[in-house]
């Protein structure tokens, strides 16, 4: 968290959020709401093209915990799949951990943009999905 002026800390009320438009092609990064009364603010927007005219993507958010001691960002990915063609995308965020202020002093994920896009050729069109998020057993 930030400071202010007056040294009042600055809190996140939310965490950062993702929009889908245009049938989900473009999607939207959005910083956190926080305790100044200010909206969030667009940290970054990313297109995917379509052959098609009129793209219809389905858009889910799929979190991974940080690796380690707990002390690096955790992973998240939009998911991003074509109704018609089958084709799978997974947009990694970029995140960095800033300093202590979460919970149990665990530093806060602070999102920053697009890091890579993956993307997938399924065999069957993917019309509904639920996403699971487990922990590795190693």
């Amino acid at each position: 968290p930030g400071r202010r002026g007056g040294g009042d800390p600055l809190l996140f009320l939310t965490a950062p959020f993702v929009t889908g438009t245009e049938g989900n092609s473009t999607v939207t990064v959005w910083s956190p709401f926080t305790s100044d009364g200010k909206g969030p603010t667009r940290v970054a927007t990313f297109e995917l093209r379509s052959p098609s005219p009129s793209p219809s993507l389905s858009l889910a958010v799929a979190d991974a915990e940080g690796g380690g001691n707990g002390n690096l960002p955790k992973s998240t990915f939009v998911l991003l799949a074509d109704n018609a063609e089958g084709d799978l995308h997974a947009l990694r965020l970029r995140s960095v951990a800033s300093g202590p202020g979460g919970s149990g002093g665990r530093p806060l994920d602070v999102i920053s943009g697009f890091e890579y896009l993956s993307s997938f050729r399924t065999v069957h069109p993917i019309l509904s999905w639920t996403t699971v998020r487990a922990t590795a057993q190693i």
